[in-house]
């Protein structure tokens, strides 16, 4: 131990231009010895100052460097804080950074980075603990703070481990990074612990894995602050899996800025999984939410009792691949209706809906949210059941839109579509429906296996029809089965609107069959509503 007398509660350690301000182990020589920044006793802090030239510390083989509490490590130029694991360990190593004080630049554009620099599988890995430790920098521009594991080798883990969270601050044009990048490598995010963003433009969090414990995450309290997640660019054969806690949940929460997930690699996978059999959630709150996979064999998965859960909109980007919801996809904003999308630049496979809820989680209710299902480019394959997005309590109808170049419902039961209203007695009208097959050979079919159901009813005294629309680039067929219902269901109420329409296509020549009775009837003092049916072709109408 060494001790450095002081004035006012500093040590400074100052060099000039062209100098270095090393801190570590006789000669670089690895001796497993830890690194201690504390100050005597008494209950005043203490600032330990290296000024003049960059600052670097290093600990090796898994030895630990300590920031005490009421200690402040500052410099005025960049700061590597090295925490080397051991080479020669027998399976995982990391090394420890316990932050219970400050560190802090005040440098310009200053780099502060926590990182480990250790080759070898397994035993590059970052360990931070610590109790409510803070890394700032004050000296503004697109200052970084960024802790990672090293890239060399496989299997690194980035371990939040603190006690009552920690705190980064960048300034207001900076950004963070959290990083585990190599092959298998991955970030864990300690139960119960949550890191504070409180500045910066960007936050990256960047790892093949990224787990959450329970109730743990990470907060960005500036407005402007963007949460980017993704795999890195290290490992072009990963996915990237995200993993929630099963029994509990965890959270992303912004301020405002947009919450986004993408697999840097095309063709990879995103993948939303829990960490046992249980149900799990991952709230993402605060901005909207988009995933993006790009390429035909890149999807994205949920897995049965995940729940991604957000106050926002929510879009899934597939860009040619497949969406499989075994899970809950919910988008319930308490001031209005949620909304979300599933899309793709081209062909889009959506085999299992799984649930999706747009529902208000006001406690009177409201309006029903949107869904969205979009192919405007390529070929639909979507899955039967139910995709709903009726009013809450007391709430009009919401709106569903599926649209595609060509659209294939899976064989079995029908994919029925509600946008109702609900009323307790106040009137709410239907929402709508629109379903567009836009290509020559786009065929819609209404009723039976592999067909469409729809649904947009209005409630409540002088509760309106909604609207349905089913728009065929070629052939329509309402079979005998087929259900399109736009009546109002309480008193006093019109009917809504149903548009069918074939041949729009102008290189198709299509049928418009029209099976069973339909009807757009209204109520009491109502008035009917309007079926307006269209073949724009000399092909027979039925």
């Amino acid at each position: 131990a060494t001790d450095f007398s002081g004035s006012g509660g500093n040590a400074s350690f100052i060099t000039g231009a062209g100098g270095s301000l090393k801190v570590g182990p006789t000669a670089g020589v690895a001796d497993g010895k830890n690194l201690t920044f504390s100050k005597t006793a008494g209950t005043g802090s203490a600032n330990i100052i290296f000024n003049g030239a960059e600052l670097t510390t290093t600990t090796n083989l898994a030895a630990t460097t300590t920031v005490d509490s009421s200690v402040k490590l500052t410099s005025d130029k960049n700061i590597t804080i090295n925490v080397n694991g051991d080479p020669g360990a027998v399976g995982a190593s990391a090394g420890t950074l316990s932050n219970s004080g400050t560190i802090t630049s005040s440098g310009a554009a200053a780099v502060i980075n926590v990182k480990s620099t250790v080759a070898g599988n397994q035993k590059g890995g970052v360990t931070v603990t610590g109790t409510n430790g803070t890394i700032s920098a004050t000296g503004g521009g697109a200052s970084v703070i960024r802790i990672e594991t090293s890239t060399a080798g496989t299997t690194n883990v980035l371990d939040l481990n603190t006690t009552g969270g920690l705190v980064l601050d960048p300034g207001a044009a900076g950004s963070v990074e959290l990083s585990s990048q190599c092959c298998s490598g991955s970030i864990v995010f300690r139960a119960n612990q949550i890191v504070t963003v409180n500045t910066g433009a960007s936050v990256a969090i960047r790892s093949p894995n990224i787990i959450f414990e329970s109730l743990s995450g990470l907060t960005a309290t500036a407005a402007a602050t963007i949460v980017n997640i993704d795999n890195g660019i290290v490992c072009p054969t990963d996915p990237l899996n995200i993993t929630a806690p099963s029994g509990s949940s965890a959270a992303i929460t912004t301020a405002g800025g947009a919450i986004n997930v993408a697999n840097t690699f095309s063709g990879q996978d995103i993948n939303f999984l829990t960490s046992a059999a249980g149900a799990a959630t991952l709230n993402l709150n605060g901005g909207t939410v988009t995933s993006t996979v790009n390429g035909a064999t890149g999807d994205t998965t949920l897995a049965t009792n995940f729940t991604v859960s957000s106050d926002r909109a929510v879009t899934f980007n597939v860009n040619g691949g497949t969406m499989t919801n075994n899970g809950t996809i919910q988008s319930s904003i308490l001031t209005g209706p949620g909304s979300v999308t599933v899309q793709s630049t081209g062909n889009l496979n959506f085999p299992t809906l799984g649930t999706i809820n747009v529902s208000p989680t006001a406690v009177a209710g409201g309006a029903g949210g949107t869904i969205n299902v979009l192919a405007t480019a390529g070929a639909l394959n979507i899955g039967n059941g139910t995709l709903t997005a009726n009013g809450a309590i007391d709430g009009a109808g919401g709106a569903i839109n599926i649209d595609a170049q060509t659209i294939t419902v899976s064989a079995g039961s029908p994919l029925t579509l509600n946008a109702n209203a609900t009323s307790a007695g106040a009137a709410f009208n239907g929402g709508t429906v629109f379903v567009r097959a836009q290509a020559a050979t786009g065929d819609i079919t209404v009723g039976g296996a592999g067909a469409f159901n729809a649904s947009a009813t209005g409630a409540g005294n002088g509760g309106n029809g909604g609207t349905i629309t089913m728009s065929a680039g070629r052939t329509l067929t309402v079979g005998a089965a087929g259900t399109l219902s736009v009546n109002a269901t309480g008193a006093n109420g019109s009917g809504g609107t149903i548009n069918l329409s074939a041949s729009n296509n102008a290189a198709a020549n299509g049928t418009l069959t029209v099976t069973p009775a339909l009807s757009a009837n209204g109520t009491g003092t109502g008035a009917g509503g309007a079926l307006n049916i269209t073949n724009n072709s000399s092909a027979v109408t039925a």
